[in-house]
């Protein structure tokens, strides 16, 4: 649809006007294309803008991709979505996604989940690399979602010949069209659903003071005809995103039992069921059973999983029989001004599932009350997904990995992802203590020190990728009482310190910034032996450095010494044996010096002069 041309391109323009440091340089088609590319992230990913210019990895020897994000593991798996785009400036929408694009993209995913095999790309895109590469090597098992995107029609059968015959399994890597219709598709609010649900046998209604509640069992078959009606229109509040048949355990359970048929009749009892949530529900309360329960905005808050995996199973299954394959249901009717009970529902029915947890705590009133205060502040804290953002715009996410690294001092575990940050680490992360003032900071800290690490054309630490959790830590350490609006002008000095004092750390620790291998340097970065170390290591650089001018000074001073020696000879004085024989000890005790002298004892000196004057 041309509407939906426009609309894209309207979006695109929007990103290249507005975000124009991270987009980088380029020229006008490069930076369309590139902001294009943010917009596909963003929305396929379900991810603010911000973030999605973090996944950018376009340029020369990038394997044809775009975008890499890299998901949390689960289950011993984690997803790896890999982004190529193509974006025509005059599109009439007509142009295929090319087929020549596939071969460079299969020969990338060859390589890419193989830590044993070569893969020639550049430099700065080595440490996603080998961030993947290390989870591959722990043991592991990637799922690759492939997204082809562009502002056309998707390819051809010969670009499905290319694909099939890679030969990868479809278990494990799935490709994706997404175009212009797609994105608008993904990006329009929903209307909320009316539909009704056929029950089976007996059903229990109750009314308690907040809520009429009925409990009763459905067909699976029901519930497929309802998810391929409405899809994930029915989720708009629920806290799970379909994770994939065979991407994880408890799919693969669910789906197993369904082809199961000795199994499938007791489905009933192996399943937790499904929790539904609506404004209003009327059944015939006169009739014995088999109720026809009318729905208005249903939703379910809990069990979409089950509901997807239901409708794909019964699609690949749909000449056997599932007239007795039963699920429990719980229907809640609320009003819309209950949105907290629907929240805490919401939690504890999902809260030991594999669900995203930024959405259940959406609602906290640590967060309601962030939202406020950020608003204060001229910035908009976007607590629910969907909201929309723009350039001062702060997400949950932002702030609990921002806030773990900088001001909870905990860098190594602020790339934990959201299960862990708003699971375990969130009463530390969210405490009474934060202030709207603490998030803002830690959230610009992180965002300039990733900035200037990904678009700096000067030559920074082979370590740098690893470090902006760390570096954004210790300038946290130098920034004290400063306003934010006070953050720009010391910012560069406070980066070139905080990268010394990191080089010292690692020195200290024995690794070799320059000789050690890329996946040394993340696993150090991964793990707490820096944040150790650093209290102790301005104390110990020192000694290394005082060592090193002692030594120094020594080896001048028999220098001296020798000198004096040689320029007696040469002056004509007779030298006796007694002259000779303390001239040779001189020799080997310079030698014995030589073979003393510490090139990290001399490396500490030059870090520590460095330090000093970016100190002072």
């Amino acid at each position: 649809m041309a509407l939906n041309l426009s609309i894209i391109h309207q979006r695109v323009e929007s990103i290249r006007e507005g975000y124009p440091e991270a987009l980088g340089p380029g020229d006008v088609n490069r930076l369309r294309t590139r902001a294009f590319t943010v917009l596909v992230a963003s929305t396929v990913l379900d991810v603010p803008l911000q973030e999605a210019f973090e996944y950018l990895t376009d340029g020369g020897q990038d394997g044809g991709i775009d975008a890499i994000a890299v998901g949390s593991v689960r289950d011993a798996e984690f997803v790896v979505t890999l982004i190529q785009t193509k974006y025509k400036q005059r599109s009439d929408g007509e142009s295929a996604f090319p087929a020549s694009e596939i071969p460079k993209l299969r020969m990338t995913v060859g390589a890419l989940f193989d830590p044993g095999a070569t893969l020639e790309l550049r430099p700065e895109l080595m440490p996603r690399i080998e961030e993947i590469r290390s989870l591959v090597r722990d043991g592991y098992i990637p799922s690759v979602r492939i997204v082809l995107a562009n502002n056309g029609k998707r390819w051809g059968a010969d670009a499905d010949q290319l694909i099939a015959s890679a030969n990868f399994p479809e278990d494990q890597v799935r490709w994706e069209h997404v175009n212009h219709d797609a994105l608008v598709a993904m990006l329009r609010p929903h209307a909320l659903v009316n539909d009704e649900l056929r029950l089976q046998g007996d059903a229990v209604v109750e009314s308690f003071d907040f809520c009429r509640v009925l409990v009763g069992k459905v067909g699976v078959t029901e519930l497929a005809r309802l998810f391929g009606t409405h899809g994930d229109r029915l989720l708009e509040r629920n806290v799970r995103r379909y994770l994939g048949l065979r991407n994880n355990r408890v799919n693969k359970a669910i789906a197993a039992t369904l082809r199961n048929r000795d199994e499938r009749d007791r489905f009933y009892f192996y399943n937790n069921g499904v929790t539904v949530t609506c404004s209003k529900f009327r059944h015939n309360a006169l009739q014995a059973g088999n109720h026809l329960v009318k729905l208005e905005q249903l939703q379910v808050i809990n069990g979409g999983q089950t509901c997807h995996t239901i409708q794909r199973a019964l699609a690949d299954l749909a000449d056997e029989d599932f007239s007795r394959t039963f699920v429990l249901i719980r229907v809640y009717e609320l009003d819309d001004d209950q949105r907290d009970l629907v929240h805490r529902i919401t939690y504890a029915t999902n809260s030991q599932n594999p669900v995203d947890l930024r959405d259940l705590r959406a609602n906290d009133e640590i967060q309601r009350n962030l939202e406020l205060g950020l608003a204060d502040l001229g910035y908009v804290y976007a607590r629910k997904r969907g909201a929309g953002t723009n350039g001062h715009t702060i997400t949950p996410a932002q702030t609990a990995e921002a806030v773990l690294a900088i001001w909870r001092r905990k860098p190594h575990l602020a790339r934990s992802g959201p299960e862990a940050l708003f699971g375990q680490y969130y009463s530390e992360v969210f405490d009474e203590s934060l202030t709207p003032r603490q998030v803002v900071l830690a959230v610009e800290i992180l965002r300039r020190v990733r900035a200037r690490l990904r678009t700096s054309d000067q030559g920074l630490p082979r370590f740098a990728p690893y470090a902006a959790h760390f570096i954004a830590m210790l300038i946290g350490d130098s920034v004290g009482d400063l306003g934010i609006e006070e953050l720009e002008a010391p910012f560069e000095p406070l980066l070139a310190r905080a990268i010394v004092q990191t080089r010292m750390v690692l020195l200290v620790l024995g690794v070799s910034e320059d000789k050690a291998s890329l996946q040394r340097l993340s696993a150090t970065f991964r793990r707490g032996a820096l944040l150790e170390q650093l209290p102790s290591t301005l104390e110990e650089i020192r000694a290394m450095a005082a060592s090193h001018a002692r030594k120094v000074e020594e080896m001048e001073v028999l220098n001296h010494r020798m000198q004096d020696h040689l320029k007696k000879h040469d002056e004509g004085w007779s030298s006796s044996k007694a002259d000779l024989a303390s001239f040779g000890s001189q020799v080997e005790e310079l030698e014995q010096m030589f073979k003393r002298f510490d090139t990290r004892e001399e490396k500490a000196l030059d870090l520590l002069a460095e330090f000093a004057a970016l100190d002072g």
